[in-house]
């Protein structure tokens, strides 16, 4: 009987093997050398296991390929290849390494697609009075740049609240921002800088999240004057710039 357990038991951690889940962001399908582990788009939609498992059991000796569908074109990989400029990502893992990781759930490997015209973005814009009145335009903007498509979510907190790392600290206003990203539509991230709040680590942590829901995900950061600009010499300021 217990050798009939342990026999069970080894089949079973057989079965299990190390999952390497194929992520996809737009329109478009990683394809295998092997051809035994290619992840449609379909398939990914459909939540398939050759997508949302591709199980690993032996050696991983593997060439992936992202192929764009009509209209789109491959960005760039994501959590691995994030230095290919091509459409390529190869893996080359030994048994052990694969033995190392049973059981687990790596990062996906995540083929990023963007459509061929861009039409206008889906944007989260946050920060305080310097940077606010430029957020509230940047509709209008777009419009007559030739971006119909492009919508925004926005939220103002006066003065060195509107940081970054004050947003991230205060509990209210980072879920409500946390909201908005976790639709994972959100492809265009404005921030400002405020200089109560210096270092980065605000930032830092809005960008990982906003990577999180949506790996395609753009930033920028909108530099403003300093505070009180109106008790600066202008000579001065301009030397300390």
């Amino acid at each position: 009987m217990k050798l009939f357990v342990l026999a069970l038991l080894s089949a079973l951690a057989l079965l299990q093997g190390c999952s390497h889940p194929i992520e996809i962001v737009g329109d478009g399908d990683v394809l295998s050398a092997s051809g035994e582990r290619d992840c449609l788009l379909e398939d990914y939609a459909a939540g398939l296991e050759n997508c949302s498992e591709n199980v690993v059991l032996d050696d991983y000796q593997e060439t992936y390929y992202a192929v764009a569908r009509n209209g789109w074109t491959f960005h760039r990989w994501a959590n691995y290849c994030v230095d290919e400029t091509g459409n390529e990502c190869a893996f080359d893992i030994s048994a052990d390494i694969v033995y190392q990781n049973w059981g687990e759930i790596l990062p996906p490997l995540t083929a990023i697609f963007r459509p061929t015209t861009n039409t206008g973005f889906t944007a989260m814009l946050m920060g305080h009075s310097f940077f606010d009145p430029f957020a509230t335009a940047l509709p209008a903007h777009a419009q007559r740049a030739g971006f119909p498509d492009h919508s925004q979510s926005q939220l103002y907190s006066g003065s060195s609240s509107g940081a970054p790392q004050a947003l991230w600290e205060d509990a209210d206003k980072r879920n409500a921002i946390q909201a908005v990203l976790n639709n994972g539509d959100i492809n265009l991230f404005g921030m400002t800088y405020h200089p109560d709040y210096p270092g980065i680590e605000g930032y830092r942590e809005w960008v990982n999240y906003a990577l999180q829901k949506n790996p395609d995900t753009r930033f920028f950061i909108g530099l403003p004057w300093l505070t009180f600009p109106a008790d600066l010499d202008a000579k001065a300021s301009l030397q300390d710039f």
